[in-house]
């Protein structure tokens, strides 16, 4: 079932009470007069105190409570940097170096700053997979392929429908009962390295799901797409054309926006009863056959991005040589090639795709393209395989990586994130 509720794990309420005990105690010492406390102004042995048992999200809300408080979080009185929230991290299994897929905890990777910040004990991501990222949550899918969301900064939780009822595969089982695949009688859903039985390739939500009422929309393994709505019980098949694959899909304009390898795209309603599979009026974008297609909504413009590559045979695998960008003109339906994004930069790979301003943001390079993997069949076949994750100057059409090399063979591959905004 696709259920609502949020379930926390133990150390989200332990920070708060911690927190409140410290604050208790000054108040008792007098330091802080308990009638009218005077917050702004608790002693700095106190404030480091409070800081150091928070997580990486409050720690982010203490440095914006006031001045004071903001100049207890700074790296000059040898504490972290906050995180800043609008700001896309790479996320790490474990310490990001070499194989952590049994790891009980993440990295965040800035790359403004090439700095690293461990977030607290997560067992919950342990063995998992990750297949989308959005509103500060990630889709993780389990040994048996079930997915289900997961806030890694304060490690809150949200049920999604088991993936037994997927629309046309049946599981499959050894002789001692344990799961081993799904069978949709064309192929296998089998387990890949690392034990995962990954059905899913993404997962796009309609909103932030800490609100309870959202929709989830699901690109297969084959490409197909399923969704589920809040309250439902099981995935529901939306397009099932595997000639045809999805390559991504995005939430816009209140419809479920859907690619295809090919370049067309498709529009879904789901608060439409029976939910009718609409094509739409735009043309065919720009480009050949290519499974790594994206739409990106930038700041109200319909962007598609169109991502080459080259196979390098020293390495073994493909890598990225080239973005192609074109932005939908509303009025024709046609697609206008994009030569500069302006201020404006993409971050893209297997998640949601954003398009953020680089004003105001120390570190953030204009007119790039962030990207991370998202080459399924490399992604899932072998762990060795080194890691094609860089940035894209449109201007140039230069390359360059936004991490350091050694990080290069990560297992399983990180994906970029959002901290939240609570």
């Amino acid at each position: 079932m696709l259920d609502s509720r949020i379930y926390r794990g133990s150390r989200a309420s332990s920070s708060s009470s911690s927190i409140e005990t410290l604050a208790t105690s000054a108040m008792a010492s007098g330091t802080v007069p308990s009638s009218h406390p005077d917050w702004a102004n608790l002693l700095g042995e106190v404030l480091t105190l409070i800081a150091k048992r928070l997580s990486a999200v409050d720690y982010c809300s203490f440095s914006a409570v006031c001045t004071s408080w903001a100049s207890i979080a700074s790296p000059e009185n040898c504490m972290p940097r906050p995180l800043r929230r609008s700001q896309p991290y790479l996320l790490f299994s474990g310490d990001g170096a070499g194989d952590c897929e049994q790891s009980d905890f993440c990295t965040l990777f800035d790359f403004q700053d090439n700095s690293f910040i461990k977030i607290h004990p997560l067992p919950e991501i342990r063995g998992k997979w990750i297949v989308g990222s959005q509103f500060g949550w990630v889709t993780v899918i389990d040994e048996l392929g079930n997915p289900g969301l997961l806030n890694p900064f304060n490690r809150s939780r949200i049920e999604l429908p088991s993936i037994r009822p997927y629309p046309y595969a049946d599981p499959v089982d050894d002789s001692e009962g344990s799961r081993i695949s799904h069978d949709d009688g064309d192929q296998c859903y089998t387990k890949i390295q690392g034990g995962l039985a990954v059905g899913i390739r993404k997962l796009v939500l309609s909103s932030n799901p800490t609100h309870g009422d959202f929709a989830a929309v699901a690109i297969g393994r084959r490409g197909d797409l399923m969704f589920a709505r809040s309250g439902e019980e099981k995935w529901n098949l939306l397009y099932a054309d595997t000639r045809r694959p999805m390559a991504d899909v995005i939430y816009r304009d209140g419809k479920f926006l859907a690619l295809t390898i090919f370049g067309k795209i498709y529009a879904f309603d789901l608060h439409c009863p029976f939910s009718p599979l609409r094509k739409s009026l735009f043309a065919k974008s720009r480009g050949g056959y290519s499974a790594t297609r994206y739409l990106v909504d930038s700041s109200g413009v319909l962007l598609h991005v169109f991502r080459k590559s080259v196979f390098v045979e020293e390495k073994s695998t493909d890598q990225t040589n080239l973005f192609e960008i074109s932005s939908l003109d509303p009025e024709t339906g046609t697609w206008i090639p994009v030569r500069s994004l302006g201020d404006r930069s993409l971050f893209i790979g297997s998640w949601c795709s954003v398009s953020l301003s680089a004003k105001g943001m120390s570190g953030l390079e204009e007119n790039r393209v962030y990207f991370t993997d998202d080459f399924w069949d490399i992604l899932t076949a072998e762990k060795g395989f080194e890691r094609d994750i860089g940035i894209f100057d449109l201007s140039s059409q230069s390359f360059k990586n936004c991490y350091p090399p050694e990080l290069r063979l990560t297992w399983p591959p990180p994906i970029w994130i959002t901290p939240p905004h609570i």
